[in-house]
């Protein structure tokens, strides 16, 4: 993975925070909360 840092460090920043948020939602549909 390559990027320049600035802008795309920022999208990864966001993709990621955005991944853990998905996963929390999910587990919680499995627990079924």
């Amino acid at each position: 993975f390559v990027s320049t840092v600035g802008l795309d460090e920022e999208m990864v920043r966001e993709y990621i925070q955005h991944q853990e948020k998905e996963d929390e939602h999910y587990d919680q549909l499995k627990l079924g909360m």
